[in-house]
């Protein structure tokens, strides 16, 4: 299991409880290896990702539609992703593809993820999360967004000259 959160504290975003939340269960979870600034440097978050089957992925904020590169680079990883995010993270990912937690409820949240870990839920859920990551490729990323409003964009043209003489 890994995680990437930085020493960097703040007051404005999440990232002070996330920081004492992620050294606490550093304590209660020996295997979690912590990547970041101040912590273990990386050159490639691929690093953080690509040799684990568990991820802890936080987001700054926590509103509806608020996805940053977290949970994505969690599917692209491959892992299974324990998330604290957008609370409607369900309308873009399967719900079986990511754990939810929150840090706020240490306790709670560290019995789910030792728990999960216990049970060895990975190879149940590699489907989903397989799934997840064909989203990200195909679907929830930049370009394909950009892609799907031009398309909608050329159909509404095409649709509204259709059967005219220009």
């Amino acid at each position: 299991i890994s995680t990437v959160c930085s020493q960097r504290k703040g007051n404005i975003t999440l990232h002070s409880t996330r920081v004492d939340f992620t050294g606490r269960l550093k304590e209660d979870i020996k295997e979690l290896d912590i990547f970041g600034h101040g912590v273990k440097p990386m050159n490639d978050k691929a690093e953080a990702l690509d040799p684990y089957k568990y991820h802890i992925a936080v987001e700054n904020h926590i509103y509806d539609h608020h996805l940053t590169e977290k949970l994505p680079d969690a599917f692209l990883g491959y892992t299974l992703p324990f998330y604290q995010g957008a609370p409607n993270t369900e309308s873009y990912f399967p719900k079986e593809s990511f754990i939810p937690i929150d840090i706020n409820n240490y306790e709670r949240s560290r019995d789910i993820i030792k728990s999960h870990l216990a049970n060895n839920e990975y190879q149940d859920r590699l489907p989903y999360i397989v799934e997840a990551r064909r989203r990200v490729l195909e679907e929830q990323n930049l370009f394909a967004i950009i892609n799907n409003i031009i398309r909608k964009q050329e159909d509404t043209i095409t649709s509204s000259t259709m059967g005219k003489v220009i």
